[in-house]
């Protein structure tokens, strides 16, 4: 083999290996950056960037949401997407999570619960509380990278149940 075609060959591999980069290493430090970049409706929201999603959501998430894009698209916000992924609520937020853990690993699968303060919207005279969401995340055999399957908010609402109840109804 001549140096230009293993110069070629070294190439493809580092731009497959960049492509294929991981958001995170690790399911915590996972949830950690899909806290920090997707929280919100975020998720709801047509993605500027078709291959990021594709690192850090699961085929099968990955598969719903988009029914849930072309749903917003069509129907100008009527669709699955009703409430906050993390807080199942329409008002409020998550703010300052306090913790991130480890809750479970088994094979490809991960759990990790993420502790935040809810903060009630405006309309709410609450004091804020502690919330919960519980993602699952899991390990891709190709790539190797941790991916989101599945995110449960703190009222016991799960994404994939939202949107997959909902494409039932929206082919």
């Amino acid at each position: 083999m001549d140096t230009r075609s293993l110069i070629v060959i070294g190439l493809l591999a580092f731009g497959e290996q960049d492509a294929a980069a991981c958001v995170a290493d690790g399911p915590v430090n996972t949830a950690r950056w899909i806290y920090a970049n997707q929280s919100g409706f975020s998720l709801y929201q047509f993605p500027q960037d078709m291959k990021l999603m594709e690192r850090f959501l699961s085929p099968r998430l990955l598969g719903l949401l988009k029914v849930e894009w072309r749903c917003q698209v069509v129907s100008e916000g009527s669709c699955a997407a009703d409430t906050d992924s993390w807080t199942n609520t329409q008002d409020g937020r998550a703010v300052n999570p306090s913790t991130f853990y480890l809750a479970s690993t088994t094979g490809r699968r991960s759990t990790v619960r993420v502790n935040f303060r809810f903060e009630p919207g405006d309309s709410d005279t609450s004091k804020p509380v502690q919330g919960r969401a519980t993602l699952s995340l899991l390990r891709d055999r190709k790539s190797g990278c941790w991916q989101l399957d599945d995110l449960v908010g703190m009222k016991g609402q799960s994404l994939v149940g939202q949107l997959r109840s909902y494409a039932a109804l929206y082919p």
